[in-house]
């Protein structure tokens, strides 16, 4: 930095240090494509983040995780003809309210269009060293069959890490 003043150099130290982050891309199509095999027509990406609070300290969703909260998407990938859907994103164990070492949980349940089950899938992730620290495990699940109509996902977490924080159930085409 030739000839630069001592003041520029301090304001360029002053924006690289607190300026924003540049934006972190979320889980998105292109993820989707490169978990189903090559040539899948995808029919419908479904976004999803969640964040259950201090009390749960589970969230889910993708990178940054800031301030307690994920702030990029995880996604649904539905295949066209409801042959396969997947699941990804990243699960964390947030403890925000407590150091102690506690695990939390994501079950993913499949179902077809009748209402019958087709499989479960479950994560895991506990805090590790330090004691209370934020840590985080990637979610990437793929399930093939006929007639595939619906996720649910269930996040278990609290203090035992098995209370159920947050439901909800996404639907081919919605």
């Amino acid at each position: 930095m030739a000839g630069a003043t001592s003041g520029t150099v301090a304001v360029l130290v002053f924006v690289s240090l607190f300026s924003p982050p540049a934006p972190v891309p979320a889980y998105d199509r292109g993820d989707c494509q490169r978990i189903f095999p090559q040539g899948t027509v995808l029919h419908d990406v479904d976004s999803l983040r969640i964040d259950t609070g201090n009390y749960y300290e589970v969230d889910f969703g993708d990178e940054l995780h800031l301030l307690g909260s994920p702030q990029g998407n995880a996604v649904i990938c539905w295949q066209q003809g409801r042959h396969g859907v997947a699941v990804i994103g990243r699960l964390y164990v947030d403890p925000r309210t407590s150091s102690s070492q506690h695990c939390v949980k994501i079950e993913l349940d499949f179902s077809r269009r009748d209402g019958s089950h087709v499989t479960s899938r479950n994560g895991t992730v506990c805090t590790g060293f330090p004691e209370g620290a934020l840590q985080s495990t990637e979610i990437r699940f793929l399930v093939t069959d006929h007639d595939l109509h619906s996720v649910r996902i269930r996040l278990f977490g609290g203090s035992q890490g098995q209370e159920l924080a947050y439901s909800a159930t996404r639907h081919y085409g919605d």
